[in-house]
């Protein structure tokens, strides 16, 4: 019998990422990918309901942690669009990061999706 190998059918391998909610999930995800605490900076910026934080890991690994504060009075509706802004952000570093400048609409809006849907997946399983 002829074994077939599948291989993944990613085009494109973006950084590892990671939703979390407060600080202490921050500071675990940070010590996961090995920043040193010296490096870590505020977990939210102080006048931010969310902050995206995007750097290499010591094994070169790109890494990308959300940080989304909680805030009473937001509505699903508003955190998923905080989410979105966000995902946003990861598409820009990213496209920074491989040096794209001039990114196809159509690869830019499918991949602001693909990574707003993840997010959200991984707000609601929370």
């Amino acid at each position: 019998m002829t074994k077939v190998t599948w291989i993944a059918r990613d085009l494109i391998v973006g950084p590892n990422i990671a939703l979390v909610q407060s600080e202490e999930q921050f500071h675990a995800a940070m010590r996961r990918c090995q920043i040193p605490k010296s490096d870590r900076g505020e977990w939210v910026s102080p006048s931010a309901i969310a902050t995206m934080h995007w750097f290499d890991n010591p094994q070169g690994e790109q890494c990308c942690i959300v940080a989304l504060r909680e805030k009473k009075g937001l509505s699903l509706v508003e955190v998923y669009g905080v989410l979105v802004h966000e995902a946003t952000h990861i598409w820009q570093a990213f496209c920074e990061y491989i040096g794209e400048t001039n990114p196809s609409a159509e690869f830019e809006a499918y991949a602001i999706q693909t990574l707003s849907q993840r997010l959200m997946t991984a707000y609601k399983t929370k």
